[in-house]
């Protein structure tokens, strides 16, 4: 131990290399796990219910679902996202996504539209 020391402190430019690389290797996988954890492990946002789950179905699929749920499920949505467009508003533009939703869309996620279509 006491040889390995006296062997990083005679060259100090290879220790400053070997700290420097650690250091930004453990933070680049501590990064990356914590975006890992957050896209992957934790629930959808704008909910508080730990069990809602995502999955992928088809337009009949989804009908047959929402109309005879299958037991211990209380309420399902359905969504789109629409293509990117350019929205242009006076001196700027910028690219916006849309979604399109199904009337359940609301209650499964516990939020409220501030805008509608009709309005």
């Amino acid at each position: 131990m006491r040889y390995a020391v006296r062997s990083l402190i005679r060259t100090p430019s290879f220790t400053l290399v070997a700290i420097l690389t650690l250091a930004v290797g453990i933070a680049t996988t501590t990064t990356i796990f914590a975006i890992v954890d957050e896209l992957a492990f934790k629930p959808w946002r704008g909910t508080h219910n730990e069990h809602v789950y995502r999955t992928s179905l088809h337009i009949p699929d989804y009908e047959t679902i929402s109309r005879e749920p299958p037991a211990g499920v209380s309420a399902v949505a359905a969504f789109e996202v629409l293509s990117s467009q350019l929205l242009q508003t006076p001196g700027r533009a910028e690219r916006v996504t849309g979604w399109r939703v199904a009337g359940g869309y609301a209650s499964v996620f516990g939020i409220r539209a501030a805008r509608t279509l009709d309005q």
